[in-house]
């Protein structure tokens, strides 16, 4: 399987969209990968795909066959799993991944509403379905990367900063709040506990505490992947856990691994994908600026 990600050229879209993903598998064999939780929103678009998304507390599992119909699409986020992919067919597949809450710029539609809809992108781009027809055509990713941005561009209903969300974001991700705690973000911010919840749970789709939990985890999952020396004593420490047993185990419940073990299954590792890939499979992987 091959990936390639590419980065948004337009100004305007740089702040909601954080890359496309364009996946490629035309050898028919059955692939594996798990993916952790993120703090992104994907929008993945399929062409002669069936999908079976499976989300409950047990499972979080997406399986995708050979299917009948031309097009389809799902939103895949919010995990507070791994979440695993199985690929028993040949794909062609495109992601558009958006920033935490920029789906909102261009929709006024529930988050519970398009996670549950198996065809979300008809749902949001309503007046554009048609675009897929070309956008699958593009024998190229520069030309199906100008073709979502034309898209996207055109859809826009929103601007980041006439979201409420936006400087709640600015100041979680710079630095994180000490401690992580809900009740001290509310009260820097000068808000209440439950109108933080609010604006949470209408523009990013989930609660202040998932939130901050799962960009912990991906803080943790960084210092791992970078780290020469794995000290989970002092990730611990930096990322304001409350000691290293509490570290652990909240990274095992979001990766199912511990990080000891993790470190060493990794098989592709970038900038923006973490993963553990079937490792008697090829896969080949870019990063297109």
């Amino acid at each position: 399987m091959q990936t390639v990600i590419s980065n948004s050229y337009n100004p305007i879209l740089k702040e909601l969209i954080q890359c496309y993903i364009f996946f490629n598998h035309t050898n028919g064999h059955p692939i594996h990968y798990t993916t952790f939780p993120n703090t992104n929103l994907c929008l993945a678009l399929y062409q002669n795909n069936r999908i079976s998304y499976l989300k409950n507390a047990t499972e979080n599992r997406c399986i995708l066959n050979k299917g009948v119909g031309k097009f389809s699409s799902r939103i895949y986020a919010f995990h507070q799993q791994p979440f695993q992919v199985d690929i028993h067919a040949e794909i062609d597949q495109i992601c558009i991944i958006f920033h935490p809450g920029a789906l909102t710029a261009f929709t006024k539609e529930r988050y519970a509403a398009l996670l549950e809809d198996d065809h979300p992108f008809e749902r949001i781009f309503k007046e554009d379905s048609s675009v897929l027809v070309q956008l699958f055509a593009a024998d190229n990713q520069a030309k199906r990367v100008a073709i979502l941005e034309e898209l996207l561009v055109k859809n826009i209903i929103r601007q980041r900063n006439e979201m409420r969300l936006s400087k709640l974001l600015r100041h979680i991700h710079s630095p994180l709040p000490q401690e992580l705690q809900v009740e001290q973000l509310a009260k820097e911010m000068n808000i209440n506990v439950s109108t933080l919840y609010r604006i949470f749970m209408a523009e990013v789709g989930q609660s202040p505490k998932k939130y901050l939990q799962t960009l912990r985890f991906r803080k943790a999952l960084d210092a791992i992947k970078y780290s020469k020396k794995l000290d989970l004593t002092a990730i611990a420490y930096q990322l304001q856990f409350y000691d290293q047993a509490h570290f652990i185990k909240e990274f095992n419940s979001l990766s199912g691994e511990t990080p000891g073990r993790l470190i060493h299954k990794i098989s592709l590792e970038q900038q923006q994908l973490v993963w553990l890939y079937d490792a008697s499979e090829y896969l080949t992987c870019q990063l297109q600026k």
